[in-house]
């Protein structure tokens, strides 16, 4: 199980990222951690909106330092893996909030087959479909990039142009990396859905793991990511 966070960064005027650098095991390298990112924005009435949860302790470590950034307003979910879902049983008790994903990812909720939370933690019954109106409110959209898992999500910040990538991809210091192969349903499907880095063209870009907690975006990213993920499937 993972610690908990270390690190609260301000990515924007109302972006925040909860890093975890200790991570999570990573059964694709033996001996090694996946660092664990989740975040908050807080929009001009001071309300906050949790984007994943971390495992149930990492999101006990930031209910206080989430309440002192104003009202906790409700969580969205990038996808239903484990570890981006589990820590909202502590948040509606803390705050008796909704929380939101794509409504593909209830039904893989429902079905509990690994990497999701299995049937017995009752996953589907506390997230709802995701809501335009709250969104809205968070100052968010959500683009429906599939591939890492049937209902991959990304939210993205507009005005501060901060993409909230959860995994979609990951990164390594200042290169993309395709998600992890173990935890992927579809990675040509996962490459094919990030070009949509290139068509919102974010500042700033944030994924639920990597070497580093934000990045700036500069253009190249995603082709050298395409063709380096492309060069290795024909070795």
């Amino acid at each position: 199980m993972a610690g908990k966070f270390t690190d609260v960064i301000q990515i924007s005027e109302s972006v925040y990222v909860f890093s975890n650098p200790e991570g999570d095991v990573n059964m694709d390298v033996p001996g090694t951690v996946v660092p664990i990112n989740f975040w908050a924005v807080v929009n001009e009435k001071k309300e906050v909106f949790i984007i994943d949860t971390g495992f149930d302790n990492l999101a006990e470590s930031i209910v206080g330092y989430t309440e002192s950034l104003g009202t906790p307003t409700a969580v969205f979910a990038t996808h239903g893996h484990l570890d981006h879902v589990l820590g909202v049983k502590v948040y509606k008790k803390a705050w008796d909030i909704p929380a939101y994903i794509d409504s593909r990812e209830i039904e893989a909720l429902k079905e509990g087959l690994s990497p999701y939370p299995s049937k017995e933690e009752g996953m589907a019954d506390l997230y709802e479909p995701l809501d335009e109106e709250m969104l809205k409110r968070a100052g968010l959209k959500a683009y429906f990039v599939p591939g890492h898992s049937v209902g991959n999500t990304v939210f993205y910040h507009e005005k501060e142009n901060v993409l909230l990538a959860g995994d979609m991809i990951s990164n390594s210091e200042d290169i993309l990396l395709p998600p992890a192969q173990r935890y992927t349903l579809n990675m040509d499907e996962a490459i094919d859905s990030a070009k949509i880095l290139d068509v919102l063209k974010p500042k700033y870009i944030s994924t639920g793991h990597g070497r580093v907690p934000f990045m700036e975006y500069k253009e190249g990213m995603y082709r050298d990511m395409y063709w380096g993920f492309a060069a290795s499937k024909n070795k």
